[in-house]
């Protein structure tokens, strides 16, 4: 028996709903695996900077924390603008330049992975030499922190905080803070 056209119209129309529900029901789950990888992305940064800054605190006794992320990759040496009033500063090699190119020029803001990070320096260290220390490092400071905030609700939804602890801390709908849960 041969199908009349609308038939065969009804029975279309029923597929595409099929499709378009299954659809529906597959976007917001695609939506949230692109938040967990924003986070993800996000916590290692975070991480591999805390990480960096300890490293530095440790190889410079007496002279705190890199005052720059760039600082800390050595490869951004002559790109930061005034890391060092002097050349003979040198810059270890204790972060990926990838990591150290978010905070790109002399910055203390970048993006990446739909957050906006933002490190903050703390008062600066005392120090003997005007220009570098005795290490030939650049004068650093006594603390910083970072947090990364999502640009937007489709980026994350998880805000992040961190210090020269090393501790991350998070909050969810509002900027985190030193008093909010551990990561």
């Amino acid at each position: 028996m041969r199908k009349n056209g609308y038939a065969l119209l009804l029975e279309l129309l029923i597929a595409c709903a099929i499709i378009l529900i299954l659809a529906g029901a597959a976007v917001p789950n695609l939506v949230r695996v692109a938040q967990v990888q924003n986070t993800n992305n996000v916590l290692a940064v975070l991480n591999a900077i805390n990480l960096a800054q300890g490293q530095f605190a440790q190889a410079y006794p007496g002279e705190g924390y890199a005052a720059q992320v760039g600082w800390l990759a050595n490869s951004q040496r002559n790109q930061i603008g005034m890391i060092c009033p002097s050349l003979t500063c040198q810059c270890p090699n204790l972060l990926a330049p990838a990591y150290a190119s978010i905070f790109s020029g002399a910055g203390m803001t970048g993006t990446f992975s739909g957050y906006i990070l933002t490190f903050s320096p703390g008062s600066t260290s005392p120090y003997i030499n005007e220009q570098c220390n005795i290490w030939g490092m650049p004068k650093g400071v006594m603390g910083y922190t970072l947090t990364a905030i999502p640009q937007n609700s489709t980026a994350g939804t998880y805000f992040f905080y961190s210090d020269n602890s090393g501790v991350i801390r998070w909050s969810q709908g509002s900027p985190a803070n030193i008093m909010s849960p551990v990561w």
